[in-house]
């Protein structure tokens, strides 16, 4: 017993001197975030939803759905926040694709 027990003490200790280590940063490492970037006039994003269409995936398909109109007034909201702010609105592209090319019933039955 006492072997495996030293084995532990060692294995605790060489971690412990490691998790020490990690802690540490070399001389002139970047520590915290200090700069401020500023975006150029204008930013382009570009969204796109996978909608997995498969019949299981109906009620989130639905939900998806009940909450676009949301997600664009989020996205009229920043644009509008952008310009109060005197700044270019942001350039949205969106597309929306599904999992597969076929047609899934919402009820599971072909129709």
């Amino acid at each position: 017993m006492k072997i495996v027990r030293n084995s532990t003490v060692t294995a605790f200790a060489a971690a412990s001197a490691f998790l020490v280590a990690c802690g540490a940063a070399p001389p002139g490492a970047l520590t915290s975030c200090q700069q401020l970037d500023v975006l150029p006039g204008s930013s382009t994003n570009d969204i796109l939803f996978v909608v997995d269409d498969s019949a299981s995936m109906d009620p989130k398909q639905q939900a998806l759905a009940a909450n676009f109109t949301a997600f664009i007034d989020a996205i009229n909201g920043s644009n509008a926040a952008q310009v109060a702010k005197g700044l270019e609105p942001f350039d949205f592209h969106i597309a929306v694709t599904t999992s597969s090319i076929f047609f899934a019933a919402p009820t599971g039955k072909a129709r």
